[in-house]
């Protein structure tokens, strides 16, 4: 599988969901800061966030428009209902750290100034 992330992708629940549905709706527009899934083993990691800090992790394997097809109860967590305007974020879990230590990361390269040394005598 091939795991996707972006930056600051947030959003609020825009419809409660139950324990078993596997479509989360968030707010109008907000589909787009979440990563676009291209191929059928695209991924990213989600969490729901209730007011009572309780999380479940969750594998979204799809995304068309505002709508995030997932897999419930990921890693370890629990499946259970969320209210609309509970918090829905892409967050780095352990299965996307252990699935990014095991690839090579390309960064671009940045250009740095030379370093200035500064002497000072007595």
């Amino acid at each position: 599988m091939s795991l996707k992330l972006n930056n600051n992708a947030r959003s609020l629940l825009a419809t409660s969901i139950s324990a078993i549905d596997t479509t989360v709706r968030v707010q109008t527009g907000h589909g787009s800061r979440f990563p676009t899934i291209e191929e059928d083993d695209d991924w990213f990691p989600i969490a729901l966030e209730n007011e009572l800090g309780e999380i479940e992790y969750m594998r979204c394997t799809g995304r068309s428009g505002d709508a995030l097809a997932v897999r419930r109860g990921q890693e370890g967590s629990q499946p259970r209902a969320y209210t609309a305007g509970d918090a829905v974020e892409l967050r780095l879990t352990a299965a996307a750290a252990a699935e990014l230590a095991g690839r090579a990361i390309t960064l671009p390269l940045m250009s740095v100034a030379p370093a200035v040394i500064v002497t000072v005598e007595d």
